[in-house]
């Protein structure tokens, strides 16, 4: 039984959810399960920002250059795999003009 009176496989579900942004954030949901349960809900928080810190700074962008498919890569700004352009519209999303997810960000002008 967990700190705050769960089950430790009540906490699988909440873990996979914050961290199943990219492939390597799944790497961790046992640990996740594991300090969740012992440490309490507070520290899914922390693992919902390093699942969005990692898919952001490493996956995306390396998810993007697989998936986007641009009959011209852009010059001068990036793109990168952003799987919240599926269910919201915003600036930059589909950019290659085939997938929702492929999105630009910055600009060097």
């Amino acid at each position: 039984e967990c700190i705050e009176g769960e089950e430790l496989e009540d906490n699988r579900g909440p873990c996979e959810s914050v961290l199943a942004p990219s492939e390597f954030g799944m790497l961790f949901v046992e640990a996740c399960v594991q300090d969740v349960c012992s440490g309490g809900q507070g520290i899914l928080e922390h693992y919902e920002a390093f699942g969005r810190r990692v898919f952001h700074e490493y996956a995306a962008e390396a998810q993007g250059k697989q998936r986007c498919a641009f009959p011209v890569e852009p010059h001068g700004v990036g793109y990168f795999w952003d799987p919240r352009c599926r269910t919201t519209e915003s600036l930059g999303c589909v950019a290659d003009g085939v997938h929702d997810e492929c999105r630009l960000c910055g600009g060097s002008g």
